[in-house]
């Protein structure tokens, strides 16, 4: 199986912890089977702030490298060495600039017409997106076998021997493509596809062409965050009742932002959009797993839906492209981790996949607080309670990364009330 399978991931400085603790997983539980593994390191990276802030430095004459280049590194130290030592010689390749991955993303806005300041703006908010797309690609440009994982450095797939089982069951269901979707609180992305959180691709079914990876967040697709209805989401999250006199008061302005926004569902082209269109164009089979969502609980991102706007008079009454809730019930479960005796993640605001009704995978959520100690000793404490209920021996402590040396305070967990049960669920 082994010959049949390469493992790529790309990772910044702040995800080699991430990405050491994940080889160590995925070694554990597939045996002592040693997958080649082709890991991007993006050396330079990018934080994304907010559009006001980009705005008014552009605006203010300033040179976007500039912004960029005040942004882009973590000096090398000997903890980040000897994280990267820990991972297998040969497998790490550099990753592309910065201004490589600007000039793509300024490609596409010249594409779809825009041009000038605007297209500088977007290019500058998608910057990280085409920056680990462009990464993708250069991994996969390196693959030689028939199937690619592809695997974020904080996406944990639990399940034993589970590289063989999917490869065995994408050759049995004859699948070009297997993974985990977007989450339906994501209501923008497109639905019920793999993502390149975690992707199993069958090269000999899907012909992995130049740029597949790209997404094209510049010009695709209509972008439309209502204010009005992030506004009402949050009266109903504060009173636990609707009691908006702005909606009756503005009817029309309800109606009109509402329609804008719905239009928005589903149509951000990401990284991995051109393979579901490719899939779709040449008819090949492809499968998800089933992520978990309890949109009571969660709420959406961007948070602008309220529960009236999910009513299931709503739901019955539109199409399944302008619902904010997928109408077909196995596309997310409400049930999760949870549920089945597991570490609640949820419950810390990350994400869970279930496959055949079992937890599979589980995806570490908020991109800033990935520095956070506290995030470690909850992903350690959690993976640890798992595999001891498999029987298998707890992995090792990779020690202090760079994540460490120079954490950003951006902010930590508020309240980690998904994990507060678990000594007592390993013991």
């Amino acid at each position: 199986m082994s010959s049949e399978v390469t493992i790529c991931s790309v990772i910044t400085p702040f995800h080699t912890k991430l990405m050491v603790i994940n080889y160590q997983l995925i070694s554990l539980l597939n045996g002592s089977t040693s997958y080649p593994l082709k890991i991007v390191y993006n050396e330079e990276f990018f934080l994304t702030t907010s559009r006001k802030q980009l705005r008014v430095q552009i605006k203010k004459g300033k040179d976007y490298f500039k912004i960029i280049r005040g942004r882009r590194k973590i000096p090398k130290s000997g903890n980040q060495n000897k994280l990267l030592d820990c991972l297998p010689q040969n497998s790490i390749f550099d990753g592309p600039s910065l201004e490589h991955a600007f000039t793509r993303a300024l490609e596409t806005a010249d594409k779809s017409g825009l041009t000038g300041f605007e297209s500088e703006l977007r290019a500058l908010k998608s910057l990280a997106s085409y920056h680990h797309a462009l990464g993708i690609e250069t991994a996969i440009e390196k693959v030689k076998t028939r199937f690619v994982v592809l695997i974020d450095p904080d996406f944990y797939v639990i399940q034993a021997d589970w590289l063989n089982r999917i490869v065995s069951h994408m050759k049995q269901k004859k699948l070009a493509v297997f993974g985990a979707p977007w989450n339906p609180r994501w209501y923008q992305k497109f639905r019920d596809f793999p993502c390149t959180h975690l992707m199993i691709i069958d090269r000999e079914k899907l012909r992995i062409t130049d740029d597949i990876a790209l997404p094209d967040l510049i010009g695709g697709g209509p972008k439309f965050i209502s204010r009005f209805w992030m506004e009402r989401a949050e009266e109903w999250n504060r009173a636990r009742v609707f009691r908006s006199r702005s909606l009756v008061h503005h009817p029309w302005q309800a109606l009109k932002e509402e329609w804008l926004q719905r239009r928005t569902i589903a149509a951000s082209r990401d990284t991995g959009f051109k393979m579901r269109g490719l899939c779709q164009q040449l008819g090949l089979a492809f499968e998800s797993l089933t992520p978990v969502f309890d949109p009571e609980v969660e709420g959406f991102d961007p948070p602008t839906v309220s529960p009236i706007q999910i009513h299931p008079l709503v739901q019955l009454l539109l199409p399944e492209d302008r619902v904010y809730l997928p109408k077909r019930s196995v596309s997310y479960s409400r049930s999760g981790f949870k549920e089945q005796g597991f570490p609640n993640f949820r419950g810390i605001g990350w994400e869970e996949f279930m496959w055949h009704n079992e937890p599979f995978a589980f995806h570490v959520r908020g991109e800033r607080r990935k520095v956070s100690g506290r995030d470690f000793l909850y992903l350690r404490n959690g993976l640890q309670t798992i595999l001891g209920r498999q029987g298998l021996s707890p992995l090792p402590d990779v020690g202090p990364g760079e994540e460490d040396e120079y954490s950003i305070p951006l902010g930590l967990i508020e309240s980690p009330k998904g994990l507060m049960q678990l000594g007592r669920s390993s013991a």
